[in-house]
C-alpha cells in the first residue's frame, strides 16, 4: 500500500482512537428506556462516529488491501455499518425494559458511515 493510503487509514483510525473515551462514558439516551431521543444526543455522535469508523476502514480495505473497484469499495464501505447499526437497533427493540430502539440512530450511523466512505474514495489516488 503506498504512503497515501495507509495515511488515510490512519486518519480514520486515529478518529476512532480520540472518540473511543468518549463513547465509553456512560450516555443518556436513546441506549436506556424512558429517555428523550434528541437528534443532537451524544448518542447520535457515537452512531455517527461509529458508523464513519467503520466505513472508513471497511472501504479502505475493501479499496486498497482486496483491490476492488470503487464502486465495490463503496458497497462494502457502506454495507458494514449499516448492518451493524440494523442488529443494533434490533436487539434495542427486543430489549425494550433497557434499550429503546430508534431511526435517528440508524440515520446518524448511516450520515456517518456516507460520510466516511465519501472521505476514503475521495482521497484515494
Amino acid at each position: 500500500m503506498s504512503g497515501i493510503r495507509w495515511g488515510i487509514l490512519l486518519i480514520v483510525a486515529m478518529t476512532t482512537v480520540a472518540h473511543a473515551d468518549y463513547s465509553a462514558t456512560p450516555l443518556k439516551d436513546s441506549t436506556t428506556a424512558n429517555t428523550k431521543d434528541s437528534w443532537w444526543s451524544n448518542d447520535k455522535i457515537t452512531h455517527a462516529v461509529v458508523g464513519f469508523s467503520l466505513a472508513g476502514f471497511s472501504t479502505g480495505i475493501a479499496k486498497y488491501a482486496f483491490d476492488n473497484s470503487r464502486e465495490g469499495s463503496v458497497i462494502i464501505g457502506i454495507s458494514i455499518p449499516v448492518s451493524f447499526g440494523l442488529f443494533k437497533e434490533w436487539y434495542d427493540w427486543k430489549h425494550p425494559e433497557t434499550h429503546q430502539a430508534s431511526y435517528k440512530d440508524l440515520v446518524a450511523g448511516f450520515i456517518g458511515a456516507a460520510i466516511g466512505t465519501a472521505l476514503v474514495i475521495a482521497l484515494s489516488p
